[in-house]
């Protein structure tokens, strides 16, 4: 006789009770329907997914209470073909709450078959993923705004393999490339470093700085397009790693074929401009012998006519004329030279040499030369100098000329019975040379024309004064290869203030 091993589970009857006891504490919501979808047991996560009690639904026809009423048609085809399947079901349909939210659930509807073999009910567990759903929505949104602006862009966008074959690419680098479309170019250019670059080299260095940066930005190269056409493109890109571990490139293409040819087009004109202006240069720096001995030489024969140093030359006119000849010789010279000194510095020729010089000597020598000028134009001009300035390193001759040009400015620009002082006194650690007049002045928005060479504030119709327009340009560069500071203050009717300052670097001690 056989003894039979009572079952470790226990009884049939403790087995269902004990189900019976999780299914009431499990998170998933539970319903049991019959076969006339009339709930007939639910689980407290129902209860609290949907908000009915117990008392509230049971009994109730639960379709037409939390199934919206356009989804209650394939709720019922699902729930019909459990029951003549008999086999469990998924849907994913819309639910109403007692408080009108309307939720989404995942559904999983598994036959009650009773012991006669007949279904006799359908048990429903439900899982509420609206979240889910309004993440997928949002995703697929999100998705579909990243398609439309990649598909849209103006730049090219594109994702490359490292080996130099495009995985994507956008319609508008198609485009750039030739391309009648995104499938054409994806199908025929296959070896960047071969079919795109003019220069091979270029998809080398991408590669290097991807390698050493993991990020290239603006990087400019000349691509061949489908016809064979050339032309300009800056990319940026940066490496990625997809989530099967693969390294993938992906970046964005500008056509900058436009910008290149104006840049190249303005660097061509420049160096075009840059050489002229160095063969002008050149040439009226070595012009100086050729312009300067004629001109001594008629300034010197004047000179003895004027003096009649080898006796009366007879008809006072002759005098008058030699006399003509000698101012305008002169005034030629003068302007000839200041043409050549701003030739030889704009070709880097003007050199300079530093050395101890003594100011108050300088400022007298300047002020003997221009005081007839400024007695025939009855002008006064007076000095003031300190008498314990320190001696300054500068070129004697540069800053001589530099004196020169603003006194002989001043004298030009100051109408009769004005005033032009000079002054030199300690300032701000250094030394501040001015040349102060009562002339015409200017407008201050005109002071940095007035710096440029050969540019006057008048009209060349409406001159009233003599001159290359070179003076302040030459005070300006001539002061700056000494490291000294040139400024100019003006106002119209209210006269010049020119100044000079030399640093303390440019100053000697008096034990020196």
């Amino acid at each position: 006789m056989r003894t039979q091993v009572p079952s470790p589970l226990g009884s049939p009857t403790e087995a269902a009770e004990r189900l019976s006891v999780h299914i009431q504490h499990t998170p998933m919501a539970i319903i049991e329907l019959d076969l006339n979808s009339h709930v007939t047991e639910l689980n407290p996560a129902a209860e609290e997914l949907f908000g009915f009690t117990r008392a509230e639904i049971i009994g109730r026809f639960c379709e037409g209470l939390i199934v919206p009423e356009d989804d209650q048609d394939s709720v019922e085809r699902i729930k019909q073909k459990t029951i003549t399947t008999c086999a469990a079901q998924r849907q994913i349909n819309r639910n109403r709450t007692k408080d009108g939210r309307i939720i989404w659930c995942e559904w999983y509807k598994t036959p009650l078959v009773g012991r006669d073999g007949q279904v006799f009910g359908i048990a429903c567990m439900a899982l509420d993923i609206t979240e889910q759903r309004a993440s997928e929505a949002r995703l697929r949104a999100a998705e579909a705004r990243y398609r439309s602006i990649f598909e849209n862009a103006l730049w090219g966008i594109f994702q490359t393999s490292p080996d130099g074959r495009y995985l994507d690419a956008n319609p508008a680098l198609a485009q750039i490339y030739g391309y009648a479309s995104t499938a054409d170019l994806l199908g025929e250019l296959t070896d960047i470093s071969r079919q795109l670059y003019v220069d091979p080299s270029r998809r080398m260095e991408f590669l290097h700085h991807m390698r050493e940066e993991g990020t290239v930005k603006s990087f400019e190269s000349q691509v061949y397009r489908r016809d064979g056409s050339k032309i300009w493109i800056s990319e940026s890109c940066r490496l990625v790693r997809g989530t099967d571990g693969k390294e993938y490139f992906e970046g964005t293409v500008e056509d900058i074929t436009r910008r290149k040819q104006v840049e190249i087009a303005l660097l061509e004109e420049k160096e075009r401009a840059e050489a002229a202006s160095r063969s002008k240069s050149e040439f009226l720096a070595n012009m100086s012998h050729e312009l300067r001995t004629p001109l001594n030489a008629i300034i010197g024969f004047s000179e003895i006519l004027s003096a009649e140093m080898f006796g009366p030359i007879g008809h006072p006119k002759y005098r008058e004329y030699a006399t003509d000849i000698l101012g305008s010789g002169s005034h030629l010279l003068t302007l000839i030279n200041d043409i050549l000194d701003m030739a030889k510095i704009e070709a880097g020729r003007f050199n300079v040499t530093l050395q101890p010089v003594a100011l108050g000597d300088v400022v007298q020598s300047c002020m003997r030369m221009v005081r007839p000028r400024a007695d025939g134009a009855m002008l006064k001009l007076s000095d003031t100098i300190d008498p314990d300035l320190p001696a300054v390193m500068a070129d004697a001759r540069a800053l001589k000329q530099v004196l020169l040009n603003l006194l002989s400015n001043a004298v030009k620009f100051t109408p009769a019975s004005g005033s032009v002082t000079i002054s030199a006194t300690p300032a701000d650690n250094g030394i501040e040379l001015i040349v102060t007049d009562t002339g015409i002045g200017m407008n201050p928005a005109d002071i940095p024309h007035a710096m440029e060479p050969f540019r006057q504030i008048e009209g060349s119709l409406q001159r009233r004064y003599e001159g290359t327009g070179l003076g302040l340009a030459l005070v300006r560069s001539l002061s700056h290869l000494q490291g000294l500071e040139f400024s100019l203050d003006s106002m119209p009717a209210k006269g010049t203030r020119a100044r000079i300052w030399f640093p303390p670097s440019r100053m000697l001690d008096p034990a020196d």
